[in-house]
């Protein structure tokens, strides 16, 4: 589902100008770019962060064997790695698009980044909440 001509090229493309870091998000919509991910992994190892990916296609991921949590119609680990986040801490996030994914089912990838969105605005709501009222 990558570009044919060269897949690694598209993947440094997308990623061109961004660094994950420690404190910050990555979402991925779509795993069509197995090279993408790579270079994200990489970039995770290197510098910290945070990275969740939405795929459409449970079978495909089962596939790709992918070791960051997902978000599927089947499955969704989203809580889990906002566990795992330090909202005090929290930087920002950015989101990636798969146009080769995102094209085979776009409400389900719009669907999901409604939802990650309410999840995020409602944990640093609560974070703010906290710092007003505590000590």
């Amino acid at each position: 589902m990558s570009s044919r001509r060269n897949p690694q090229r598209e993947a440094e493309r997308l990623l061109s100008g961004f660094t994950l870091k420690k404190n910050y998000l990555a979402i991925v919509l779509g795993i069509g770019s197995p090279f993408f991910l790579e270079l994200l992994q990489r970039q995770q190892r290197d510098h910290g962060g945070h990275i969740l990916l939405v795929e459409a296609d449970p079978i495909l991921l089962e596939k790709m064997d992918v070791e960051v949590p997902v978000i599927t119609p089947s499955e969704n680990q989203l809580d889990l790695l906002l566990s795992e986040i330090d909202f005090r801490k929290f930087q920002g996030y950015r989101i990636f698009t798969i146009p080769s994914s995102f094209k085979l089912n776009p409400d389900f990838y719009s669907n999901a980044v409604s939802h990650i969105k309410k999840a995020l605005s409602a944990k640093l709501s609560d974070l703010f909440t906290r710092m007003e009222f505590e000590p």
